[in-house]
């Protein structure tokens, strides 16, 4: 039956037929890839929300910057207000880890004493020194490679968030995107190793390549 597929799975599974591959091939397929595609949405809002924050968060350090070099005059208990709403918004294994204790207390003291700047209680220079670092931070992350939102979908389908911490940007990554490719694409890869020179193959790619981002 074709009922509660989408078009793409109904045209996956008629090719598949085609090509004569046992149903069990469609249905682990199906069952892996609308475990993905239920979670693609909230992952890639969650992503992108937490990249704008970032995003906002960094003009608000460069901003920092040229007040404390004289060039554009702030209200440090505003932008430390602002910083504070901010709070937390950010954190993302991809981009800031809610794990980052250096960018955590960085956050944390400039939210806290950039107040004091103004009423003289604050050592300026310290706290351009906190901006700084806090930039270069947001500075190195936010030039990383953009994850693989459908590979983090179909990992975050069996697997807490926490099982990335303490792992780097790049074997977060790698972790991710292999286990998509071992349990979803693999799979698939293998039952059609002799079609490849078919018609139906060539679509096939182009399906699977829209549908999960990978191509086979």
């Amino acid at each position: 039956m074709m009922f509660g597929l989408d078009s793409k799975e109904k045209e996956l599974k008629e090719l598949l037929a085609r090509l004569g591959c046992e149903a069990s091939v469609f249905r682990n397929f199906k069952n892996g890839y609308e475990k993905m595609d239920k979670r693609y949405a909230q992952t890639a809002s969650h992503y992108q929300s937490c990249l704008a924050a970032t995003v906002e968060i960094r003009k608000l350090a460069e901003r920092l910057e040229q007040h404390f070099i004289g060039q554009d005059r702030m209200d440090l208990s505003e932008t430390a207000r602002e910083l504070k709403k901010l709070q937390g918004t950010y954190a993302h294994e991809f981009i800031i880890s809610s794990q980052d204790k250096e960018f955590s207390s960085t956050y944390d003291t400039l939210i806290r004493k950039l107040p004091l700047v103004d009423k003289g209680k604050e050592n300026a220079l310290m706290m351009q020194s906190e901006v700084e670092n806090l930039l270069q931070i947001l500075q190195e992350n936010l030039n990383r490679k953009k994850p693989d939102l459908y590979a983090l979908s179909f990992f975050l389908a069996d697997h807490k968030i926490s099982e990335l911490y303490d792992l780097s940007a790049e074997r977060k990554r790698e972790l991710v995107h292999q286990k998509m490719v071992n349990e979803l694409i693999m799979p698939l890869q293998n039952a059609l190793k002799h079609t490849t020179q078919s018609p139906e193959y060539k679509q096939i790619q182009q399906l699977i390549l829209e549908m999960t981002g990978v191509t086979i």
